[in-house]
């Protein structure tokens, strides 16, 4: 777990240079690739629930792209023309993709853009409840809200009840990942419901693969759908 650091990152990917573990398994990139590449002269290193352009290793994602597109969609067929979008770090190109999903989906129906709906750092609930303040005093504020996980949601959620908003009528939310949270909020939470399982199980037998046999590591991407699960918050 890096936490998102930097020096986290090159500290784990360290052991696989000192022998200390046989192959890496990152969830997220936090250094940009130039920085690690080098390591896998050390052991076999996959990206998993990330997307990184010039990374020469199998890749394990979903298709971002299609769930940021999705879920906005969904958001202007219930009617918002003003739609925000909640990312944890644009570092991420997994991040970028979903981003180009909702951009696209506002573009194909030709619907306005503001750079201050975007709200960065989104990760807890904690943020979730940030992000509804500073919403809250925007003078042109968004109708609905695109969040990059789930607990984000449930924070912006919580913080605009509090505040006497009706959710969805004066604010609609669509959380990301489908968690257990989404069930027990009031209201519910719609989301974009990912094959966790599959992944993980996909990237297990792939870095055993690499670290079992003598096949040498090379690029291949193995991409999984996503799906739209509407509850009471849109």
């Amino acid at each position: 777990q890096t936490f998102y650091e930097k020096k986290i990152e090159l500290e784990l990917l360290s052991l696989l240079k000192n022998k200390a573990v046989d192959g890496v398994i990152l969830a997220s990139l936090e250094n940009s690739w130039e920085n690690i590449e080098h390591y896998l002269a050390y052991g076999p290193i996959i990206l998993c629930n990330e997307y990184e352009e010039n990374a020469p290793i199998p890749i394990i994602c979903y298709d971002e792209f299609e769930a940021g597109y999705k879920a906005v969609k969904h958001l202007i067929s219930k009617g918002h023309k003003k739609i925000g979008f909640c990312f944890d770090s644009l570092n991420s190109q997994a991040q970028l993709k979903r981003q180009q999903g909702y951009l696209h989906a506002l573009k194909e129906k030709q619907l306005p853009f503001n750079k201050k709906w975007l709200f960065g750092d989104a990760i807890t609930t904690n943020d979730g409840f940030r992000i509804f303040e500073k919403l809250d005093k925007l003078k042109d504020k968004p109708t609905a809200l695109f969040t990059g996980n789930d607990q984000v949601a449930a924070g912006v959620i919580k913080g605009a009840t509090i505040k006497g908003y009706s959710i969805p009528t004066d604010l609609a939310v669509c959380g990301y990942d489908n968690q257990l949270i989404c069930t027990v909020t009031t209201p519910t939470i719609s989301t974009i419901d990912i094959p966790i399982v599959k992944l993980s199980k996909r990237t297990v037998n792939e870095i055993l693969l690499y670290i079992n046999t003598d096949e040498s590591i090379k690029r291949k991407i193995i991409e999984y759908p996503t799906n739209l699960i509407i509850r009471e918050s849109t």
